[in-house]
């Protein structure tokens, strides 16, 4: 018999905390760093196939490029299938949707705050 693959869709983005700081000399955005630290959180009630995933993105350093972004985005994720390490399947499958949210936006505070918008990397 074989097994379903995990699928996960996306319910629901909200941002729930936003930071951004603009350094006011001009600086080189190549090479900016990214950090990503995803926590899942899920449902008690095992017939309910929800799951929170709750992601702190980091971009930027502070007085070393053109801005600092600090978001935290919680998604709340559906999933089907099976899988021997839901955690990391969560994560796997849903950090790109949390990612082009974060994209989108970043973009859009690059602009308002007159900076060189920096463009995420894709994430698989």
């Amino acid at each position: 018999m074989q097994r379903d693959e995990m699928k996960v869709f996306c319910q629901n983005l909200i941002i729930n905390r936003i930071v951004f700081e603009r350094n006011m000399k001009e600086m080189d955005n190549s090479g900016i760093e990214l950090s990503i630290v995803p926590k899942v959180a899920q449902n008690r009630d095992e017939n309910n196939k929800r799951v929170r995933l709750e992601t702190e993105i980091i971009i930027g350093e502070k007085g070393k490029t053109s801005f600092w972004c600090e978001m935290n985005i919680i998604s709340i994720l559906s999933w089907s299938g099976e899988t021997h390490n839901f955690d990391e399947e969560i994560i796997r499958l849903g950090i790109p949707y949390v990612m082009s949210f974060a994209r989108v936006k970043v973009i859009e505070l690059c602009q308002q705050a007159g900076v060189k918008p920096v463009y995420l990397p894709e994430l698989e």
